[in-house]
């Protein structure tokens, strides 16, 4: 597919990303899912840890708690920051779970807008581990959760002048 944000040509593309300023396609998606996993945790950890502050502070005094903030500055800016946190992690784990999806059945999300099946669905189908293994590289292993690769299960490169 064609980006005409980027100008270039991404091998199986499955959208351009504002967020990273790059599209996200085969030789990224591992990546880019990652990124949202990671983000989505990170905004229900926060989650956590202003509903724990909020409680503990409404058990103690808030002047002991806070003693530079009111509590009404306290309590909006909390609020404010626990709101931004619900939407970031319901973004991000919707994103999350499209890209899972996109892998499990190796077809991106230009293809599912557009309808194409085309060649792919003629092709015998990989099964879930095998297109998790040539996305995430090699057997079930930690390093699927990290983002790195592993020359020793990386597909080979390709590269194109496009």
């Amino acid at each position: 597919h064609h980006c005409s944000t980027c100008r270039r040509c991404i091998r199986k593309m499955d959208h351009h990303c504002p967020w990273v300023n790059n599209c996200v396609g085969e030789d990224n998606i591992k990546y880019f899912s990652l990124f949202t996993l990671y983000i989505c945790l990170l905004s229900t950890y926060t989650m956590v840890i202003i509903a724990h502050n909020f409680i503990q502070c409404e058990q103690q005094d808030w002047k002991v708690c806070h003693p530079v903030v009111s509590e009404v500055s306290h309590f909006l800016l909390s609020f404010f920051l626990f709101f931004m946190c619900i939407l970031f992690s319901l973004f991000c784990l919707i994103m999350f779970c499209t890209m899972v999806h996109s892998i499990v059945t190796d077809e991106t999300g230009i293809d599912r807008l557009k309808g194409e099946k085309g060649s792919r669905s003629a092709q015998i189908r990989n099964t879930t581990y095998s297109n998790f293994r040539r996305v995430c590289g090699g057997p079930i292993s930690i390093f699927w959760l990290l983002p790195v690769t592993s020359d020793r299960f990386n597909r080979r490169r390709r590269t194109h002048i496009l």
